[in-house]
């Protein structure tokens, strides 16, 4: 069995002195070691490593799993993995123009029988009246 030297002991408390006093002088500082000190303790005495290491590591694992996701994500942003980038594009088309076909379905049944007008000619003209404000 190794020992620790007296001397390190000793070594420890003139290298560390500067942060006793520091610790002795805070009020704040000594009440946290005041109470941490007790748990400290007792976490050591009563060998609660077999019991809170096993809870801590289930009450981690899902942000560990969340955080990993994440940074795969990250990782694949950071690569330019330009065949995905390429397939979201895509599928954002698709579903643009799945959007805008049944739009213009939808405006072609409500204007056949109404007066108003058609929903693309009231955005032509309100484009113009924008294009006409920037020339000002």
């Amino acid at each position: 069995v190794t020992r620790i030297p007296p001397w390190i002991f000793i070594l420890m408390f003139l290298l560390g002195f500067n942060e006793i006093m520091a610790v002795l002088r805070n009020p704040w500082l000594f009440l946290l070691v005041l109470l941490i000190a007790p748990l400290v303790y007792l976490y050591i005495s009563l060998d609660l490593n077999q019991i809170v290491v096993p809870a801590l590591r289930i009450a981690v694992q899902p942000a560990v799993e969340i955080m990993k996701r994440y940074l795969d994500f990250l990782a694949e942003a950071l690569r330019g993995n330009e065949a995905e980038l390429m397939r979201a594009e895509v599928n954002s088309q698709r579903s643009s123009e799945s959007v805008q076909a049944v739009s213009s379905r939808l405006n072609r049944n409500t204007t056949r029988n109404t007066n108003s007008p058609d929903v693309s000619t009231v955005s032509e003209s309100s484009s113009s009246v924008s294009h006409d404000k920037k020339d000002l």
